[in-house]
C-alpha cells in the first residue's frame, strides 16, 4: 500500500511536514510589507501628526480586516505568529486602536499576541484614539500596566472626555500640564473645565488660555478668563490669535484683557497674509510692527499686504522683502517693489528665481535689475537641472 497519498489526506500530518517548508502561507503574503506603526514611541509618533498616524493603521486594516473576515481567528492567528513573528504586535496594536474587544479578547484567551509583556503602552493608544472599552478591558480583565501620563494628555487633546474620566477613576494615572493645554487648543471645552475641576494640579490656566486663543477658540479662552479674573497671562494669547487670523479672538482679547501684544502680532499676521487683522491692530493698538511684517508679506506673495503697509505704515522693509519674493516666485511682488520701493534686492535675489526656476522672476530681474552675478545664477540653474533657465541667463552672458 503506498503511504504518500494517505499522508496527504491527513491534515494533522501535513501540518507537520508543512511547517519544514521554507516560505510564507498563500493567506499570508499580504502581510509581508507591513510595518509596525510604533516603531517609534508613541510620543514621536502622535507628534509627527494625528493624519500619519490613521494612515499607518489603515493600511493594516485594509490587510488584516478581510483576512480575518475568512480566516478563523482561533486556528490561524497562532500559525500566523509562528510564521511572521513581527505580526504579533501590529495585531495587537491594530486591535487596541480600533477597539476591537473581541480579538483583544481572543488573543488574551488563547494567551497570544503577548498581551502583557508587549513593549508598547496599549491603554496610551486606546486613550489616544478614543477606544474605553478597549482600554477598560485591558485594564480590568488583562491587567495590562502600560499607561503613563500620555494617556490623559492624547485623551484629551483629542476631545475623548469619557476616556478622561475614567483614567482620572483609575486613580493611579497622572497626567501633565500638556493635557489641559492640549484640551485648549483643539477647544474642547468639556475637558478643559473637567481637568481644572478634577486635576488642578497638572493645569497652568494662563498657558491654556495662550493655546487657546492662538486657535482661534473663543468660547475656551471664555471659561479660562472667568476662572483667572484680572491675572496676567502673556503677550502669546494676541500674538497667537493674530498670526493664526483669527480676528474675532484678536478683538476679544483687546476688549477684554490687558495682556496686549507684540509688534510680532502684525509683524506675523501680514507674513501670513491675514490683512484684516493687520488693519484691525493697525487701528486699536500702539505696539505697531517691524520691517519683518513687509519683509514677510512680500516672501509669502501677499501683494494686497504689502500694498497696504507700504500706504499706511511707515516701517518699511529690507532687501529681504525682494530678495525672498523672488526665491519664491512672486513676480507680481517683486514688480510693484521694483516700481514703488528704493530698497532693492541683493544679489541672492537673482540666484535664488534661477535656482528655484522661476524664469519669469529671473527675466524680470536680468531686464530691471543690475544687482547679481549672472554666472552665479547660470551655475545654480545648471545644478537645479533648470535648462530654460539655464538657456536665458546664457544668453545674456553672451550678449554682454
Amino acid at each position: 500500500m503506498h503511504r504518500g497519498p494517505a499522508v496527504l489526506h491527513s491534515p494533522e500530518l501535513l501540518g507537520y511536514i508543512m511547517a519544514f517548508q521554507h516560505g510564507v502561507y498563500a493567506d499570508m503574503r499580504a502581510f509581508v510589507g507591513l510595518e509596525n506603526p510604533l516603531e517609534k514611541s508613541l510620543r514621536v509618533v502622535t507628534i509627527e501628526g494625528r493624519a500619519r498616524t490613521d494612515r499607518a493603521f489603515g493600511r493594516i486594516d485594509r490587510v488584516l480586516t478581510p483576512w480575518f473576515a475568512v480566516e478563523s481567528r482561533d486556528t490561524r492567528l497562532a500559525k500566523l505568529f509562528a510564521c511572521m513573528p513581527h505580526m504579533q504586535d501590529i495585531v495587537v496594536l491594530h486591535a487596541v486602536y480600533a477597539g476591537n474587544v473581541q480579538l483583544l479578547r481572543t488573543l488574551h484567551t488563547l494567551s497570544l499576541g503577548n498581551l502583557l509583556t508587549t513593549p508598547h503602552a496599549l491603554l496610551d493608544l486606546a486613550a489616544f484614539n478614543g477606544q474605553l472599552e478597549a482600554l477598560r478591558y485591558l485594564h480590568v480583565h488583562v491587567g495590562h500596566t502600560g499607561c503613563t501620563s500620555l494617556a490623559t494628555d492624547l485623551a484629551s487633546q483629542h476631545g475623548h472626555l469619557a476616556v478622561v474620566e475614567y483614567l482620572d477613576e483609575m486613580g493611579n494615572v497622572d497626567g501633565s500640564v500638556w493635557a489641559m493645554n492640549g484640551a485648549a487648543e483643539n477647544g474642547h471645552l468639556d475637558i478643559v473645565r473637567f481637568l481644572h475641576l478634577h486635576r488642578p494640579d497638572t493645569c497652568n490656566l494662563e498657558w491654556a488660555l495662550e493655546y487657546a486663543a492662538a486657535d482661534g477658540h473663543v468660547h475656551v479662552v471664555e471659561y479660562l478668563h472667568a476662572m483667572l479674573g484680572p491675572e496676567e497671562c502673556s503677550t502669546r494669547a494676541m500674538d497667537g490669535a493674530a498670526r493664526n487670523g483669527h480676528l474675532v479672538m484678536v478683538d476679544w482679547l483687546h476688549s477684554n484683557r490687558e495682556d496686549g501684544c507684540t509688534t510680532g502680532a502684525m509683524d506675523w499676521a501680514a507674513a501670513k497674509g491675514h490683512l484684516d487683522v493687520v488693519q484691525f491692530l493697525h487701528t486699536n493698538r500702539s505696539e505697531g510692527c517691524t520691517t519683518s511684517a513687509l519683509d514677510m508679506a512680500a516672501s509669502g506673495g501677499h501683494l494686497d499686504v504689502v500694498q497696504w503697509l507700504h500706504g499706511n505704515r511707515t516701517e518699511g522693509c529690507t532687501t529681504s522683502a525682494w530678495d525672498d519674493a523672488a526665491a519664491n516666485g512672486h513676480l507680481e511682488v517683486v514688480q510693484w517693489l521694483h516700481a514703488n520701493r528704493d530698497e532693492g534686492c541683493t544679489g541672492w535675489a537673482l540666484t535664488w528665481a534661477a535656482e528655484k526656476g522661476h524664469m519669469n522672476v529671473v527675466r524680470f530681474l536680468v531686464d530691471h535689475r543690475d544687482e547679481g552675478d549672472v554666472g552665479d545664477a547660470l551655475e545654480a540653474a545648471v545644478r537645479m537641472d533648470h535648462t530654460d533657465v539655464a538657456r536665458l541667463l546664457r544668453r545674456r552672458l553672451d550678449t554682454r
